[in-house]
Order: C-alpha cells, then sequence, then structure tokens
C-alpha cells in the first residue's frame, strides 16, 4: 500500500484548478466600535489599554470617576471623534 501511495505522489502534481474570480462589490464601512470606557470617545483606539479591574470594584470606580466630574461613557469635549 506505501508504495502505491509513494508511485502515485510521484506521478506529478495535479493539474492546477482554474480560479474564478468574483468581482467584489466593495467592502461595508467598517465602524469602530472600540470606545474609551472613561471618555466614552473613539479617537486613537490605538492608545487604548486594558486595564484588569475586578468587576465588582467597577461600581466604586465609576462613583469615584463621578464625583470627580467625569460620566463614565460619556463623551466629552475632545475626547470623542
Amino acid at each position: 500500500m506505501w508504495v502505491a501511495q509513494w508511485k502515485q505522489q510521484q506521478a506529478g502534481p495535479q493539474e492546477p484548478l482554474e480560479l474564478k474570480e468574483t468581482p467584489d462589490a466593495g467592502s461595508p464601512v467598517h465602524e469602530n466600535t472600540v470606545k474609551c470606557w472613561c471618555c466614552g470617545g473613539e479617537k486613537d483606539p490605538q492608545n487604548l489599554r486594558l486595564i484588569y479591574l475586578h468587576w465588582y470594584e467597577l461600581d466604586s470606580l465609576k462613583r469615584i470617576l463621578t464625583e470627580a466630574g467625569m460620566v463614565p461613557g460619556a463623551e466629552r469635549r475632545g475626547g470623542g471623534s
């Protein structure tokens, strides 16, 4: 069986398949869904960083930021696009 397989592989490459190109109707516009949790802005997404936080401490952080005048998720002047 191995010899038969080897001989079959040595017969040469298979004939290439004919590629049929389909015209590109255009890609849909990709909306940036990555936004800053703090300011709600989507400007400069390459500058966003992953910050690890316990889920049960998120409410405390929201309260602290709200008391400081920063409403998490609300776009501020200069923070959005």
